[in-house]
C-alpha cells in the first residue's frame, strides 16, 4: 500500500484522533489560550495541502464561502472569536471541501486501517470506564475536561464505525476473526453502560449494514450467523451480572433495564422531556423574532435570548440546543439550512462513485443521529469526522 503524502497523512491521524478519543481529546492542548492539539494536526494538513496542491473552487464551495464571509460580519457586537466558533461547522465542512481532491486519492486501506485503530482504542477505554476498571483522570493544565470522560453521542457513532469497519475483510489474521465476531457485543456492551442513550440510537445504524455482509458473506455460515446474535443477546445479562457496579445514570437503566427503583428510568425521561422543551422553546422564539430566514447569526446567546436555557440545565455555558437541526436553522434560518443542506445532497450524489461510498454514507448517517440528541456537530470531535467524510464523496 502506497503512503499517501505526509500532509494528507496528518489530516488522517487528526480525524483517528478525534475519533478515538471523543470530547476529551478534543480539548487536549492549551485550553486557557484556546489552542488544541487535535485542531493544530488536522488544521496544519489543510493549510499545507492548500499551499502545494491548491484548492477545488467549484460553485458548491463558492457558495459555502461566500455565505460563511457574510455570516461572519454579522453581529459585529460580539467578539469575533465568538462568531467564528458558532460557524466552526460550517467553516471546517468548507476547508475540507476546498481539498477534497486530495482527500479523494487516499487509498481506502490506508482510511480503514486508521478507522480500526481508532474506533478500537475509543472501544477499550469506553468499556473499560463502564466496568469501573478504568477511572476517569481528572484534567490538567492540559486538558478542559476530565482525561477518559465519556459522551455517549460520539461514543455511538464511533461504535457504528467500528463494527463497519471491522466486519470488512482486509486480511485473514486472527486477530481480525475475533474482533470480526465480537466487536458488536463489546460495542453494545459499552454503550449499554453509559451515561446516556444516544449512543445506542446512533449504533443501530450500522446493524443493516452488518446484516447485509453476513447475508451476502460466504464464509459465515448460519451457525456463525446464530452464535453471532446469541453473544449480542448476552450482553443484557451479563449486565445483570454486573449491575451493582454499574452507574447510575447508565442507558441500560435509563431504559429501565435491571433498574430497580426506577429513579435512572425517571431522570431520562426528565431529561428528554427538558430538551424537548427546550428546543421548542428556541424554535418558538425564532419565529416570534421573525428569524425564519436568516436565523440569530453567529454570536449569539440563542438559548439565553430565548429562555430555553431553564429547560437545558441552567447552566450558561450551554448554547446548543443539544438538536442539531433545531441549531442550524434557529442560528443561520432557511438559508442556511439550505447551503448546509447542498452539502449533503452534493455527497449523496457521489455514493455511487465512491468503492467505499455506501461505508462512508452510513458513517455520516450515525453522526447525524447522534447529532439529533446532543451537541455533536457543533463541536471538533464531530464535524472533524463529518467534513472528511463529505469531502470523500463529493467529487
Amino acid at each position: 500500500m502506497i503512503l499517501p503524502r505526509f500532509r494528507v497523512r496528518l489530516i488522517v491521524i487528526g480525524l483517528g484522533l478525534s475519533l478515538a478519543t471523543g470530547r476529551w481529546g478534543a480539548w487536549v492542548g492549551i485550553p486557557s489560550q484556546g489552542i488544541f492539539l487535535i485542531d493544530l494536526i488536522v488544521l496544519l494538513g489543510i493549510l499545507l495541502v492548500i499551499l502545494r496542491d491548491g484548492i477545488k473552487m467549484d460553485y458548491l464551495t463558492l457558495i459555502l464561502g461566500t455565505y460563511i464571509i457574510s455570516q461572519l460580519l454579522r453581529n459585529s457586537e460580539f467578539a469575533l472569536l465568538v462568531r467564528i466558533r458558532d460557524l466552526i461547522p460550517l467553516i471546517y465542512l468548507q476547508l475540507f471541501l476546498l481539498i477534497r481532491d486530495q482527500i479523494s486519492k487516499i487509498p481506502i486501506n490506508y482510511i480503514y486501517k486508521m478507522l480500526r485503530v481508532a474506533t478500537f482504542f475509543s472501544l477499550i477505554w469506553n468499556l473499560g470506564v463502564g466496568l469501573n476498571v478504568i477511572p476517569v483522570l481528572p484534567s490538567s493544565s492540559f486538558a478542559g475536561v476530565d482525561i477518559f470522560s465519556q459522551r455517549p453521542d460520539q461514543a455511538g457513532f464511533v461504535a457504528c464505525i467500528g463494527i463497519i469497519v471491522w466486519s470488512l475483510s482486509l486480511t485473514e489474521n486472527k486477530f481480525e476473526r475475533i474482533m470480526n465476531f465480537w466487536i458488536l457485543p463489546l460495542n453494545l456492551l459499552s454503550l449499554l453502560l453509559q451515561p446516556g442513550r444516544a449512543g445506542l440510537l446512533a449504533l443501530l445504524v450500522s446493524l443493516p449494514f452488518l446484516a447485509s455482509r453476513v447475508k451476502n458473506g460466504p464464509k459465515i455460515s448460519r451457525r456463525g450467523l446464530a452464535a453471532l446474535f446469541t453473544a449480542t443477546l448476552m450482553v443484557i445479562p451479563f449486565a445483570g451480572i454486573v449491575q451493582a457496579f454499574l452507574p447510575e445514570q447508565s442507558a441500560i437503566k435509563k431504559f429501565g433495564i435491571l433498574d430497580q427503583s426506577g429513579a435512572a428510568l425517571s431522570s431520562g425521561v426528565s431529561t428528554a422531556f427538558g430538551r424537548k422543551m427546550g428546543q421548542s422553546t428556541v424554535l418558538d422564539w425564532v419565529k416570534k423574532e421573525e428569524k425564519i430566514l436568516n436565523g440569530a447569526g453567529p454570536g449569539y446567546e440563542i438559548l439565553i435570548e430565548s429562555g430555553a436555557l431553564r429547560w437545558l440545565s441552567g447552566n450558561t455555558d450551554v448554547r446548543y440546543p443539544h438538536n442539531w437541526w433545531v441549531s442550524l436553522y434557529s442560528r443561520y434560518g432557511i438559508v442556511g439550512f439550505a447551503c448546509w443542506l447542498m452539502c449533503g445532497l452534493a455527497a449523496l450524489k457521489g455514493v455511487r462513485r465512491e468503492n467505499a461510498g455506501f461505508q462512508f454514507l452510513t458513517f455520516l448517517i450515525s453522526i447525524l443521529v447522534a447529532s439529533s440528541f446532543g451537541v455533536v456537530m457543533e463541536s471538533p470531535f464531530g464535524i472533524i469526522p463529518f467534513a472528511f467524510f463529505i469531502a470523500r464523496l463529493v467529487k
